[in-house]
């Protein structure tokens, strides 16, 4: 598996890094370390090229240590819109994860909060794991620990093609346990989602450990519950273009999640 690790540099930005550093080097094939100059006020005229040398000295060192710890790694310097480059990039080196925090500086992390990460998922086509950040004291820390992939939640709508998504979310690197929850608008709905639920993890192919289950209420409040009471390490919903679970449009389950987990998220592009 190849990363694309987008950070602003900043301390918050960084944090994402610590969750590579909690998995197998041999679980990606390559990291490859990108920070995108977004082309504002900031950074306008003469200040890009001082900008790129010390952006590039700074990678460096996450990258030194990176290889120290077995992973082969990459580092990029970019000029453009964030959210162009860092599709760009990913083409180019064939990433087949995107890594970002939810906090930061800049563009990547996103002014307007996870708006970046928001839209790379279906810009992309590819999962991107969005490390939540927060502050101790006078320090950025990640909130979670060890692997991101290690125990996830999957919040998954019927309605569209959830056997390709529980698929793809149990073929990421070291994921050991995989529940799947869904959320219905009645009781009834609730009976016949956990029936379908059974019936699709009997079809599909999955080497982690896996449950279901189906509950009635608000989307986003059961998803992070879920997450709380089984501990799970991420928590996995659908960036979709007709909303999540049956609730609201324009993925806001998904945006609710990115904005109120206390430990990493994983947006899922459109199976």
């Amino acid at each position: 598996m190849k990363v694309l690790l987008a950070t602003d540099l900043s301390e918050a930005g960084l944090r994402a890094v610590e969750g590579l550093c909690a998995c197998k080097p041999s679980d990606f094939g390559r990291v490859t370390l990108l920070h995108v100059i977004d082309l504002d006020l900031y950074t306008a005229g003469g200040s890009i090229p001082g900008i790129a040398e010390w952006a590039n000295a700074e990678l460096e060192k996450v990258a030194a240590d990176l290889r120290e710890r077995g992973f082969e790694v990459d580092v990029r310097v970019e000029t453009g819109l964030a959210v162009d480059t860092i599709k760009s990039v990913a083409e180019e080196i064939g990433a087949d994860l995107i890594v970002v925090t939810n906090l930061g500086k800049g563009a990547v992390a996103g002014r307007l909060l996870g708006s970046t990460a928001e839209q790379l998922a279906p810009a992309t086509g590819l999962p991107v794991l969005v490390e939540r950040v927060g502050r101790s004291g006078e320090q950025w820390c990640r909130l979670g620990r060890g692997s991101p992939f290690q125990r996830i939640v999957l919040g998954v709508d019927l309605e569209g093609d959830a056997d390709a998504l529980i698929t793809r979310t149990a073929g990421l690197p070291g994921v050991e346990s995989l529940r799947i929850v869904h959320v219905a608008a009645d009781e009834a709905a609730r009976i016949a989602a956990q029936r379908q639920l059974s019936e699709i993890l009997r079809s599909v192919q999955v080497g982690a450990t896996a449950t279901a289950v189906s509950y009635v209420g608000r989307a986003t409040d059961k998803l992070l519950a879920d997450a709380t009471q089984s501990e799970a390490t991420a928590i996995a919903v659908a960036s979709c273009q007709h909303g999540l679970l049956h609730r609201g449009v324009l993925g806001s389950v998904a945006r609710d999640v990115a904005l109120r987990a206390d430990r990493a998220v994983l947006l899922l592009p459109p199976a």
